[in-house]
């Protein structure tokens, strides 16, 4: 029988490199003897192999490096027995579902008869099984055991039940056990001689604890080779009993089992680390020791992860930079995997090579995707997402049909097409989008279209036949065969052989990624047609289940094998000997983690187990108490430098605080220590040279700074060569300036004279477009200009956006969803209808009658609008009753004012300048002779006629409520209501003289009352059209009523009038009142003068317009709102204005109620 001895001390005092010299002297005296194994983590494989490799002897013929479960496989290899068939871990879960359902079914389970037919849940069971494996706990065992609670009780009751049925269904299937450890010892106490193990020497290094089952196999192998020696970081517990309780329980458990151990205490005085600080450090940790020198050790303290991220990174090219180490010497060790992607970005943005330890997922290979995206169509009938995936993927598709492709997405998701609407080739009838005027418009190319659909419905037929196999219930034979026919018969594995040709040489990553994805997708069908044969399965299961098995499937991780940083989980990275060590995300909520109790056996099950002399996984509470042993092994990898680092706040965004374990390795205030090293980043700004460590990436943090010098310069008439480095600008920090021109200097560094250029040009770049020769405008935009008041409007807030929407036509991809757009058409069609179908008469409808009217009408008019998409969902529906409340609302609102009011509804929706011959287009003649055919529709025009004369009221819905403002109309941006009125003044053909009486916004909106108002409580119906009444221009030379005739027919009597209209009389009821006369009243000529304005702005801008202006000028907000002149802008990528860089090229709103006041006082000047 062998020996088992034990190798201990503390980090870093060369437990390794004893065992490999012990190693390499035998190889001398004996290159040809017995095995020697070394057992480590995978990931310690390579870099194990590589040291035996590297040494002078060039290698062992004897000596071999292997995981636990390569060795078992290595020494079974030499044995005759029976093979067992190996399935994926969610082959196992889809079994495990069926046998708790069975069990359940059968009425045996009581703890777990709600969970068991949730497929998440087995997954939980199954790992459950695995940790009874592999620590050797049979059903018996648990079945001895007096559980101290009967919820406890009854959880086990059915823990042992499926336990035991699921040991038995794989026993009967023939499946490999999860615990390959108990299958060798079964072996070698069956007292067969094994060759491969005979006076072997065996060395187990880089693990800290093992299972039962590793335990009782490592016992066992002593007892058939030479020597065992278990390398552990380790230490006299009296001192630290809970940093190394892991390892001292290994020590114990074998010491009990064999009762013949040797400990040897490796404390030699040489050390990993070359540095003061981090001796010191150690000590800190393991003896209390104050650290009072900290050469070697850094802390970073950050406002955010980005930032902290990249000051990692930035210290990273600064220890490459100068030559201190290679990418390969230095590692990253984490413990938030949040953090991840920030790091990633510092690094490429810094050029750094890196290798992450996280396995990629398989989920994102195409063929993965499709796979997925094939089952899920199926799942959820056609899905959008995953048809649109089927399609783009190309498996089904050919690649000249991209553009067919894309234009169908288009159309889908625009129209929110899913399910059965996928099928109606009537959705497909072009392109909709909705005008300046709020119309639907549908434009497409017959023929395109026709393509669109055939290769649409030809991919559709494809589905349906691989769907018709697919039956509610069916058996795993069935089902992989169908998944199996449908990618032969469909081509897509010669696809996949012609791919993987044309990758073996130009990507032989992803041609080994295409290779596992495809074998995965065997396996799996494999596995299940294994397990479940013709057993019947509902078929939603399987593929949930074959689906989850998909998602959490994951590449082979490859080694890091070129120059690059190591970037690990700080539990599992095995990192030894790197130069510099970076642990990064050092805050109270990542170290110490709370390991919470969240198996399905807790720490109560597991207290009981140990009651009963059980050995099991340790509690929550162990898990806990070893964080410390987790951070001493972290902080101790580092040969020459550790930084450690921490952000104010977490990935999420939420406020966090430094670890205690960190806080306890930095000084007091008061302490007096050597060669300290803290980075406050938030503080560089003080201490520019902390930010550059490369001339790569000095660009973005220099630009910030010459810019807001330049600017200064700008205010004390310097140019920056005349600049010196004490000039006084108190904003800039002289070592700034000392940096510039260090770039600045031709003789320092030739790259730094071109990194100076560029930064130049950058600070002098101008976001500025180039305005369009006068052909090309016209080429662009035809002849004569046909558009409508809002083409305009967007002109005149901001000439860019007018070019990219009217010029280039860009379209911007509008999500399936009502917008205010879809909702306006609803309220104008709906009123429209309401007025049309009773002789434009509301008192035609009786009172009870008008709800469910209105109701009738706005579900007809819905179905009309962007397919059908008010019944789309159920939040649709209720934004559809919303707004048919809202239109209620108004009617009643316009239903009491009729009788009341002498004017007529003369016309509903008028139309002009859209092919009614009756109402032309408003032509008009610019300044350069350019040809103008204004189009545009009135919601509602009112009429009162007295003899000669007809006074007009021109309506327009809003779905708030809002006047005209004056502002607005001079600046260009509302020049609606007053071009309305202009047009049906000067061509809408009338027996009368047409007046202007008013331009009226009516609000379709719900009122904003209190909880507690009641319709039938007295004066409510006054309260709610207070809400309800229009606001805008009217037109009146006098305050008194009756010297307005037209603004005293609109309700009468007198003293109603301020009910249905948005100002007050006098006392006497004969008096309009003084300020609102002054705010919202306007006399004829000034009307005139407004609609003059209009008139000309009309001309200036086509005639700019066809000069090729296309300015980013966008026109500041009126209002001290807070938002930003572009943010509703669908362009803003296409002119990438930046809100703070180009706040430059902002116009100005410079319109005031000042110059409002002159421009009408001007107009009585000139009369």
């Amino acid at each position: 029988m062998g020996t088992i001895e034990f190798w201990t001390g503390r980090s870093g005092v060369g437990k390794s490199q004893r065992m490999f010299n012990e190693i390499f002297e035998e190889n001398k005296e004996s290159p040809l003897g017995p095995y020697i194994y070394i057992i480590t983590p995978t990931q310690n494989t390579l870099r194990y192999e590589t040291e035996l490799t590297q040494h002078e002897l060039g290698g062992s013929m004897r000596t071999g490096v292997f995981s636990f479960n390569r060795f078992i496989w290595h020494v079974m290899n030499e044995m005759v027995f029976e093979r067992k068939d190996s399935v994926s871990d969610h082959s196992q879960i889809l079994l495990l579902f069926q046998i708790m359902n069975e069990l359940n079914e059968a009425g045996r389970l009581q703890y777990f008869k709600d969970t068991a037919n949730e497929l998440d849940f087995s997954s939980k069971v199954l790992d459950m099984i695995k940790e009874l494996i592999r620590y050797n706990v049979s059903a018996d065992m648990l079945k001895e055991v007096d559980y101290s609670h009967q919820s406890t009780q009854d959880k086990m009751h059915d823990v042992i039940l499926i336990y035991e049925a699921f040991q038995k269904r794989t026993e009967a299937l023939n499946i490999e056990n999860f615990n390959m450890n108990q299958q060798l010892i079964e072996i070698l106490q069956s007292g067969q001689v094994l060759n491969t193990i005979q006076d072997a020497t065996i060395y187990i290094d880089g693990f800290h604890n093992f299972t039962e089952s590793e335990i009782q196999l490592i016992v066992e192998l002593s007892k058939h080779v030479k020597k065992v020696t278990i390398l552990l970081l380790h230490l006299d517990v009296s001192q630290q009993p809970e940093l190394f309780r892991k390892t001292n329980f290994v020590i114990e458990r074998i010491r009990e089992l064999t009762g013949n151990i040797k400990v040897t205490v490796i404390a030699e005085e040489t050390h990993r680390a070359k540095t003061a600080g981090l001796v010191q450090l150690e000590a800190r940790l393991l003896e209390d020791k104050p650290l009072t020198n900290y050469e070697g050790l850094s802390f970073i303290h950050a406002q955010n992860v980005n930032q902290e991220m990249t000051e990692v990174a930035r210290q990273i090219e600064h220890l490459t930079y100068t030559h201190d180490a290679n990418y390969s010497e230095i590692a990253v060790l984490y413990r938030d995997a949040e953090m991840l992607p920030a790091l990633r970005a510092s690094f490429e943005r810094f050029n750094i090579n890196y290798q992450f330890d996280v396995k990629v997922p398989m989920y994102r290979h195409p063929f993965i995707k499709f796979i997925l995206a094939l089952l899920d169509c199926y799942q959820n009938e056609f899905n959008q997402k995953s048809f649109i995936n089927l399609l783009k993927l190309g498996f089904l598709t050919d690649k000249k049909d991209l553009p067919l492709i894309y234009t169908l997405e288009n159309l889908i998701l625009e129209r929110g097409l899913t399910g059965q609407a996928l099928r109606d080739d009537r959705y497909f009838g072009g392109t909709r989008t909705i005008n300046e005027d709020g119309d639907e418009i549908y434009s497409f190319e017959d023929a395109e279209m026709a393509a669109c659909i055939e290769l649409k419905n030809n991919v559709i037929e494809l589905l349906d036949n691989l769907y018709e196999l697919f039956d509610d219930e069916m058996n795993a034979v069935d089902f992989a065969e169908a998944i199996y026919n449908f990618l032969e018969t469909e081509g897509i594995h010669e696809q996949l052989n012609e791919t993987l040709d044309d990758l073996v040489e130009e990507d032989p990553l992803r041609h080994s990624e295409t290779v596992q994805a495809y074998r995965l997708l065997v396996k799996l069908l494999d596995d299940f047609v294994r397990l479940f044969k013709d057993e019947v399965l509902d078929v939603d299961v399987l593929i949930e289940a074959f689906t989850e098995a998909i998602i959490n499937s994951q590449f082979n991780l490859l080694p890091a094998t070129i120059d690059q940083v190591t970037v690990g989980n700080m539990d599992l990275a095995k990192v030894e000997n790197k130069k510099y060590v970076f642990l990064v995300g050092m805050t109270q909520e990542n170290i110490p983690t709370d390991s919470r109790d969240t198996n399905v056996l807790s720490d109560r099950e597991k207290e009981d187990f140990r009651a009963h002399n059980i050995q099991f996984s340790p509690t929550s509470t162990e898990l806990s108490n070893d964080e410390r042993f987790v951070f001493y092994h972290a902080v101790t990898r580092a040969t020459h430098g550790l930084f450690i680092s921490w952000s104010d706040y977490n990935s999420n965004g939420e406020l966090t605080k430094v670890s205690p374990f960190v806080s306890q390795l930095m000084p007091n205030k008061n302490t007096n220590v050597l060669n300290y090293n803290f980075h406050r980043v938030s503080e560089y700004n003080l201490q520019p040279s902390r930010l550059l460590s490369s001339i790569e990436t000095v660009i973005p943090e220099v630009y910030g700074k010459l810019e807001r010098l330049v600017g200064e310069l700008k205010t004390i008439n310097k140019k920056f060569s005349e600049l010196q480095a004490d000039t006084g600008i108190v904003q800039i920090n002289s070592q700034w300036l000392r940096i510039l021109r260090l770039l600045q200097d031709d003789d320092i560094q030739i790259a730094g004279s071109h990194t100076f250029n560029e930064i130049m040009s950058y600070l002098t770049y101008k976001n500025i477009s180039q305005q369009l020769d006068i052909d090309v405008a016209e080429a662009l935009y035809k002849k004569p200009m046909h558009a409508s008041v809002s083409r305009f409007e967007s002109f005149n807030r901001c000439q860019f956006q007018h070019f990219s929407n009217y010029g280039l036509k860009l379209k911007v991809r509008q999500p399936y969803a009502i917008e205010s757009l879809d909702t306006g058409v609803l309220i104008h069609d709906s009123l429209e209808m309401l007025y049309e179908e009773h002789d434009r008469m509301l008192s035609n409808i009786e009172d009870e009658h008008l709800e469910g009217v209105i109701t009738d009408i706005v579900d007809r008019a819905a179905k009309r609008i962007s397919f059908d998409i008010f019944d789309r969902s159920v939040i649709n529906q209720m934004i559809k009753k919303h707004t048919s409340e809202r239109i209620f609302n108004v009617a009643r609102f316009l239903k009491a004012m009729e009788p009341l009011s002498g004017y007529e509804t003369a016309e509903v929706e008028l139309s002009f300048g859209m092919g009614d011959t009756r109402f032309p287009a408003l032509k008009l003649t610019s300044k350069d002779d350019h040809e103008i055919n204004l189009r545009g529709k009135i919601d509602r025009v009112e009429m009162f006629t007295d003899d000669t004369l007809a006074y007009v009221n021109i309506i327009d819905y809003k779905s708030s409520g809002r006047g005209v403002n004056k502002q607005d109309v001079l600046i260009g941006v509302e020049m609606q209501l007053l071009t309305y009125m202009y047009y049906v003044l000067n061509h809408y053909k009338a027996d009368a003289t047409l007046i202007p009486n008013s331009l009226l916004y009516y609000p379709v909106k719900k009122p904003r009352l209190s909880d507690s108002f009641n319709l039938m409580d007295e004066g409510a119906e006054q309260l709610v059209f207070k809400e309800l009444r229009p606001d805008g221009m009217f037109v009146a030379n006098s305050q008194l009523l009756e010297d307005n005739d037209s603004l005293a027919n609109m309700v009468k009597p007198n003293a109603r009038l301020p009910e249905f209209m948005p100002f007050r009389l006098t006392k006497d009821d004969s008096t309009i009142h003084g300020s609102e006369f002054k705010s919202k009243f306007v006399s004829t000529d000034v009307l005139k003068r407004y609609m003059d304005e209009v008139i000309n702005n009309y001309k200036n801008v086509t005639d700019n317009i066809y000069k090729g202006h296309t300015k980013i000028n966008p026109l500041e907000p009126r209002t001290t709102s807070g938002q930003l002149p572009c943010s509703m802008c669908d362009f803003q990528n296409a002119c990438r204005i930046d809100p703070v860089m180009d706040q430059h090229l902002r116009r100005p709103y410079d319109v005031d109620k000042h110059t409002v006041a002159q421009f009408e006082e001007d107009m009585k000047g000139d009369a």
